[in-house]
């Protein structure tokens, strides 16, 4: 089972890096056996991916991102780079490793000789080769926009910091619509990951005008499921869809009625589903999104 920290990371990374990278997670490279993070293929022009801060430089060329929810070793380094290698043989392409540590990785840093580089921002360490990985070190990472994704895959007090920060966004902020959709959704996880309870409480506080439509309408929806299911038309792969979909909405600030919570559950299209998420990214109204 995937920690809260993980699930975190993965979404993190999925959700920054949509529309202008392909991003496959849980990417198996040896049946039943081994599974990468995200594999990531960039395919938007570079400048549309770097825009998107310190994860979009390190996703604007093909590459694997490995984030840890303790400190890595160098065996866990290890493990990373022989299933890189198992891609990069069966794929023929080149791939970056990049590996995201909540603290300094010495052993790591040390094993693969990682250096700071000009080029890159502090709390980064790359070698001299493309096949040993990178380290980012999320402890030191300056408190900036540009690395608050990656901030927030950290932990503690850096993930408190980073998650007060983002409650800080513009409204206009492109960041906004998902980072708030994942913080609902791991906001029952937040005491666990920040180590600080009352932390965890004020930020649920903070977030209750998002948290009780998105609430009514899970069960608005369930209750939609559950008929269908009883006339044998519900489909279980869909139901993760269904409710993203409509998470991401409320996020958004977009009202969903129930004729709007009838039109989802009665969706059995997964990529149609899809094609709403996507909408919903940018969209101001439920016309938007569903024209």
């Amino acid at each position: 089972m995937q920690s809260p920290f993980d699930a975190m990371a993965k979404a993190l990374i999925d959700a920054a890096l949509e529309g202008v990278c392909d991003v496959s997670l849980q990417e198996p490279v040896a049946p039943d056996t081994l599974y990468s993070d995200a594999v990531i293929d960039p395919r938007a022009p570079t400048d549309q991916i770097v825009a998107r801060g310190l994860l979009g430089r390190m996703a604007s060329i093909s590459c694997v991102i490995e984030a840890f929810a303790t400190v890595p070793t160098a065996f866990d380094a290890d493990r990373c780079v022989a299933r890189v290698a198992l891609l990069r043989a069966n794929q023929r392409r080149d791939r970056v490793l990049w590996m995201v540590s909540p603290g300094r990785a010495r052993s790591v840093i040390e094993a693969f000789a990682l250096e700071p580089d000009r080029a890159w921002p502090r709390g980064v360490y790359v070698g001299r080769t493309s096949r040993v990985p990178r380290v980012i070190v999320v402890s030191e990472l300056a408190r900036a926009r540009s690395t608050l994704l990656l901030r927030l895959m950290g932990r503690g007090a850096v993930l408190r910091a980073a998650i007060e920060e983002s409650t800080q966004l513009s409204d206009d902020a492109w960041e906004l619509p998902f980072v708030r959709r994942i913080l609902l959704r791991m906001r029952t996880e937040l005491r666990r990951m920040t180590g600080d309870d009352t932390f965890s409480k004020e930020i649920e506080m903070r977030y209750a005008e998002y948290v009780a439509p998105v609430e009514e309408m899970m069960q608005r929806l369930e209750a939609l499921e559950a008929r269908g299911e009883a006339r044998g038309e519900a489909r279980g792969e869909l139901i993760g869809e269904r409710r993203a979909l409509v998470t991401f909405l409320v996020a958004r600030g977009i009202a969903v009625d129930e004729g709007t919570s009838a039109r989802i559950a009665a969706c059995e299209d997964k990529e149609q589903l899809a094609r709403w998420i996507a909408r919903a990214a940018t969209a101001n109204s439920i016309e938007t999104v569903f024209e």
